[in-house]
C-alpha cells in the first residue's frame, strides 16, 4: 500500500498578519517577566516568542524539552501531550549537548515496549493529557514532552516566556575556570578534572554522585554507539545531510574545532596516557577548589533533574575542550568516574 501522507506546518505568529503578530492579541499576558530586558539582551536571550502549529492526524513532535516557560493553546482539534520531568533525562537518553538533536532524546517512545516501561514505573513521573479546542497547557522549562495530533486537523499556538532559572544557570558558562596560559597540557587536564570532580560533589547529593557519572556516560554517549561512532552525528533515524539544519550544525562544529581546538589535539601526548593525566595532587585540589563556588551558585536555584542536565552540558563543554568530542567517554571514565570511585 501507499505510505500515509501528513500535513505539518510551524512558524512564528508574526508571519500571519497583524492579528497573529500580537497587535490585537495581548501576548504580554503570558510574559512571566522573570528576566529583565537588558539582562536578556546581554545574554542573547529572547523574552517572549510565539508560534502557530498546524497538522493532520498522526503528526508527532518527538520528545524534547524547551528552555522557556511554555503556554500551549489548543485552537482547533485535539492533541495529546506525553510529559516527563527533567529527572527522566537518563531514562530517555538525552542527546549530547553538541549533537544536532540536542534537547531531544534517543529513547524511542513510539516503541510500545519502551513507552509502557516508562509509563508503568511511577518513579518516571510520566503523565499524559489531551487538549481540546479552548484548552491551555503550561509546560515548565526542561520538562520533556511529546505531542501527537489525534484529530483530523489541529491548529495550536504557543507562547514561550524567558525563565530566570534557566537564565541564571546559563551564567555558569561565563565564569572563569582554573587554567593558566603558562601551564602544560598535563597540569591543565589535572586541574580541570579535579575542578569538575569537586563541582559534581558540590552540586549533587553524595549518594547520587557515582550513579550520575555512570548514567551520564551511558545514556548520553554510549547509547549512541549503536548508530555510529561520532557522538555529534550518530542517530537512530536517517538524516538528510543537505538540510539547512544539518549544514548549519556542521558549520558550527567546524567553527568550534577551528577557533578552539582541543588541548589534546595541540600536543603529541599519547591518548593512552589518561591515567597519569588525571591523578589529583595537593596543588590541583587547592587550585580547583578556588573556582567551584563561583560556578556552583548558578545551579543553586535548580531542582535536581534540571541541575543534572545543565551539569552534564557543562561537563561536556569542558571535556570536549580538553580531549575533543571523540574522546569524551574515555575521559569521563578515566578522569571523572574512576577517581571519584577511589575516594
Amino acid at each position: 500500500g501507499s505510505e500515509e501522507e501528513y500535513i505539518y506546518f510551524s512558524g512564528p505568529l508574526s508571519h500571519f498578519g497583524k492579528v497573529w503578530a500580537g497587535r490585537e492579541i495581548n501576548l504580554d499576558m503570558f510574559n512571566m517577566k522573570e528576566v529583565p530586558i537588558d539582562a536578556a539582551k546581554e545574554a542573547g536571550d529572547v523574552i517572549l516568542k510565539a508560534h502557530l502549529w498546524i497538522g493532520s492526524k498522526g503528526v508527532v513532535t518527538p520528545t524534547h524539552f524547551d528552555e522557556m516557560h511554555n503556554f500551549f493553546v489548543q485552537i482547533y482539534g485535539s492533541k495529546t501531550f506525553t510529559l516527563l520531568p527533567p529527572s527522566a533525562w537518563a531514562r530517555l537518553q538525552l542527546y549530547p549537548k553538541f549533537h544536532h538533536q540536542h534537547r531531544n532524546v534517543i529513547a524511542d517512545l513510539e516503541d510500545e515496549k519502551t513507552f509502557k516501561s516508562l509509563f508503568s514505573d511511577p518513579s518516571s513521573g510520566m503523565m499524559t493529557v489531551t487538549l481540546s479546542a479552548g484548552d491551555l497547557l503550561y509546560v515548565p522549562p526542561l520538562w520533556f514532552h511529546r505531542v501527537e495530533t489525534i484529530s483530523k486537523t489541529s491548529i495550536s499556538a504557543n507562547i514561550w516566556s524567558a525563565s530566570k532559572t534557566v537564565h541564571g544557570a546559563n551564567k555558569a558558562w561565563l565564569e572563569s575556570f582554573p587554567v593558566d596560559v603558562d601551564w602544560g597540557f598535563v597540569e591543565t587536564i589535572r586541574v580541570i578534572s579535579e575542578f569538575l570532580r569537586q563541582l559534581i560533589k558540590a552540586i549533587l547529593p553524595k549518594e547520587r554522585i557515582l550513579s550520575y557519572v555512570t548514567e551520564l556516560k551511558q545514556a548520553r554517549y554510549e547509547s549512541l554507539y549503536r548508530f555510529g561512532e561520532n557522538i555529534t552525528t550518530a542517530c537512530p533515524f536517517e538524516i538528510y545531510e543537505e538540510s539547512h539544519e544539518i549544514k548549519e550544525h556542521n558549520k558550527y562544529l567546524e567553527q568550534v574545532e577551528s577557533e578552539a581546538p582541543s588541548f589534546l589535539s595541540q600536543t603529541d601526548i599519547k591518548k593512552t596516557a589518561y591515567e597519569m593525566w588525571c591523578n589529583p595532587s595537593e596543588k590541583t585540589t587547592k587550585k580547583a577548589a578556588e573556582y567551584v563556588p563561583n560556578v556552583k551558585r548558578h545551579f543553586d536555584g535548580l531542582d535536581q533533574g534540571m541541575a543534572e542536565i545543565y551539569l552534564g552540558n557543562y561537563i561536556e563543554d569542558l571535556a570536549s575542550q580538553i580531549v575533543g568530542f571523540e574522546e569524551i567517554v574515555k575521559y569521563l571514565e578515566s578522569c571523572i568516574s574512576r577517581p571519584l570511585s577511589e575516594k
